[in-house]
């Protein structure tokens, strides 16, 4: 029997369906990953929190980088081919995500150097509200330039810079581009890259406020700085307070490898003899590695922050990221040594594209990981000040953001002043500029009582009404009377906070009674029948656990999304787990069903569609969760002989992990904040928990009695 998901029931009735339902908010039921990530997406923007759009029928485009307003509005640059050829294009769209149609009238600007090829790479807005935008013009056949434009708040070429509103710069003859992009208190504009003298070498050039380049500063306003007598290339420029410029980017060493480097210069472009080593300092971020420079921020206490990709010994590329000083000194309070190296896919690229940092120091970063599961990925990732990935940001520091099933890469990110983070990017197969705008915190993993980014090892013990709750680093306990006898605890995080609420479901009434977090206020919820299953989860991918339910009889699913609605669908039969997860890796909570009988997932991903899979024996029970910290759930299930069978996600690789006996509880949850959960169980005779460790070794804790529901990972053993 084919299972069908029926859609065309989502309205907004609770009259007939409120008689057993109703709304508000709750969660858990099945594995943590049900409300793990979320999407963060703020949906005060664009309606979905996302958006994409070209610039003519047909068109290809590319979105390099995004500069933010002082009123809010957001400004993203890259290139087009609607007229003929490629040309510089620039969108300017609101704060709700529409396009500004006071920006050149539709929110829409090309610009044409004349060149065969016109594409922007950077972006800034003036102190009088000035547009400028660099990157290179190339002619087929020739060479490029650095090419520069400023623009008016209204969208019209500025006739005061270089008499039509923008230039060009030849430094050789050969092929020149400019990347990095910064203007000086005194209006002065400095660009960064690279000229093509043989190798390329470093490049800058500073022009006055008119577009001309600046006699002052090296020789013509052009100043070019080479490594090793290779390729090196400058990809951003920072204005220190006294003037100094500090210029990040890729530079070879004397082996012939490539390494983050950097360079300043005193304010007339003369390399600084009291920086390192004469002016220039190369960094090799993991002992022989091949890295390459992408991007360059300051900070707003004055530290500098280079992003870019490791490569050691030919393996999977890596994001790599660098704080040091002004001075080139490797802060240390940063992940230990001055250096973070991330990666979420361990059989795949994890390619950097643009970073942003906030005024407390948090770095924000646009990124591709190639993945099996979700094509290459248009990924956002959060990093604290301490360098450590922020665990409550998406699934371990990263949220994934699907366009539509095509190809997709996020280039460039910006900080508002709001904490919100603003994303551009290439999606649709690079045949549109994609923005998504995300909430700096969204919804909590798992059983994240106290905001810390890991689930707190707790059980509910029924007979008292009661949660017992113990930090899982720092041991500290927490007693919370919430429920009665023959409650069942449904976590999430109702409110949107960051926080899981205290929560529960009542099947003598068909209720959800709620503590959130944000308020500390109650709140009460009709909805359900006392034999549905409780399903929560984030369905509408608004950062916010909603109520849900599996009715076990028919196969029916009630959804009431904080933002959507109801929705009523059938997808399943009556002998169905319902183990829903997020198994497309968009943040939202997909309907999936695990049908014994035939040992068969049923999936109605939200992005990628049907799709079923046969996984695991008679008398499994199905545990998915993100076990490989790829934002995607895995198909899991615990076998009678106490061995967990997880199918990962990011490999399609199947492993198995003896952990437990037959009478135990599991409770896959995040318990070290790292994204990924940790295969764990609930020894209820004893009241011991027996957790492992990403380094191989195990966590044994006695917490809990006999007659205690661990609050992690909770399976529908009643099913079995």
């Amino acid at each position: 029997m084919r299972l069908k998901r029926n859609r065309s029931i989502h309205i907004n009735i609770i009259a007939g369906v409120a008689m057993t339902f109703a709304a508000m908010l709750f969660a858990l039921a099945a594995p943590k990953s049900t409300a793990a990530a979320g999407t963060h997406l703020d949906t005060s923007f664009a309606g979905s929190g996302k958006t994409n759009f070209g610039f003519g029928e047909n068109s290809f485009e590319d979105a390099n980088a995004v500069a933010i307003q002082p009123d809010g509005k957001i400004v993203v640059v890259g290139r087009t081919n609607v007229g003929n050829g490629w040309d510089m294009a620039v969108a300017r769209l609101k704060t709700d995500g529409t396009p500004d149609s006071t920006f050149d009238g539709d929110g829409l600007l090309t610009i044409d150097f004349g060149g065969n090829v016109d594409t922007a790479y950077a972006v800034t807005i003036q102190t009088d509200g000035k547009i400028v935008i660099a990157g290179e013009t190339l002619v087929l056949g020739g060479t490029a330039d650095f090419a520069v434009a400023r623009v008016s708040s209204l969208g019209v070429l500025d006739a005061t810079f270089s008499g039509d509103g923008k230039a060009t710069y030849d430094f050789t003859g050969a092929n020149d581009a400019a990347y990095g992009l910064a203007v000086q208190p005194d209006g002065k504009i400095l660009l960064a890259g690279m000229a093509g003298m043989g190798s390329t070498d470093w490049a800058l050039v500073r022009l006055t406020d008119l577009g001309i380049p600046d006699p002052a500063f090296g020789v013509n306003g052009r100043v070019t700085t080479d490594f090793n007598q290779m390729n090196d290339i400058a990809k951003g420029v920072v204005i220190l307070p006294d003037g100094k410029i500090v210029v990040a980017g890729t530079a070879v060493n004397s082996g012939g490898g490539w390494d983050f480097a950097l360079a300043r210069y005193t304010s007339a472009g003369i390399p600084d003899g009291t920086f390192q080593n004469g002016g220039k300092l190369l960094i090799d971020i993991n002992g022989g590695s091949s890295d390459e420079v992408r991007a360059f921020k300051g900070t707003a206490d004055g530290k500098l922050v280079i992003g870019g990709e490791s490569n050691s010994q030919g393996g999977w590329v890596k994001l790599a990221l660098v704080r040091c000083s002004i001075d080139g000194v490797l802060d240390s309070s940063f992940d230990g040594d001055g250096k973070v190296l991330a990666s979420f896919n361990s059989e795949g690229n994890n390619l950097m594209g643009g970073i942003a940092v906030s005024g407390a120091g948090v770095i924000a970063v646009a990124a591709r990981i190639d993945s099996r599961a979700t094509n290459s990925g248009f990924n956002v990732i959060r990093i604290l000040n301490n360098g450590k990935l922020d665990s409550r940001f998406g699934a371990g520091g990263r949220v994934n953001t699907v366009f539509g099933l095509s190809e997709r890469w996020s280039h460039d990110v910006a900080f508002q002043t709001d904490g919100k983070i603003v994303a551009v990017g290439s999606v649709r197969g690079y045949s549109d500029f994609g923005v998504a705008r995300y909430n700096s915190q969204g919804i909590a993993a798992g059983s994240d009582f106290n905001g810390d980014g890991r689930a707190e090892i707790g059980v509910y013990r029924p007979s008292e009404g009661m949660w017992y709750l113990q930090d899982s680093v720092t041991g500290a306990k927490k007693y919370v009377s919430f429920g009665l006898n023959g409650d069942e605890p449904v976590l999430g995080d109702y409110d949107g906070d960051g926080l899981t609420d205290t929560a529960v479901f009542r099947r003598s009434n068909g209720s959800w009674y709620v503590s959130r977090s944000s308020d500390g206020q109650m709140t009460v919820t009709p909805f359900g029948l006392s034999s549905d299953m409780p399903v929560p989860g984030d369905y509408d991918g608004d950062g916010k656990t909603d109520i849900a339910v599996y009715r076990l009889a028919t196969g029916y699913w009630y959804v009431f999304g904080s933002t959507h609605g109801l929705e009523v669908f059938k997808y399943g039969t009556d002998t169905s787990f319902p183990v829903p997860g997020d198994y497309d890796g968009d943040g939202l909570t997909d309907v999936a069903v695990y049908r014994p009988s035939d040992k068969t997932w049923w999936i109605h991903q939200s992005q990628l569609g049907d799709k079923t899979v046969q996984f695991g024996t008679n008398g499994d029970l199905p545990i998915p969760a993100d076990y490989d910290g790829d934002g995607v759930t895995d198909l899991a299930v615990y076998r009678s002989d106490g061995n967990w069978w997880v199918q990962r996600s990011q490999t399609a690789s199947i492993t198995a992990d003896h952990w437990g006996v037959v009478s135990d509880l599991t409770a896959p949850a995040d318990f070290d904040g790292d994204g990924k959960s940790e295969i764990a169980v609930f020894r209820s005779p004893t009241g011991v928990w027996y957790i492992t460790r990403p380094d191989g070794t195990s966590r044994i804790l006695e917490w809990g009695i006999e007659t205690d529901v661990p609050l992690a990972g909770i399976t529908l053993r009643a099913l079995a």
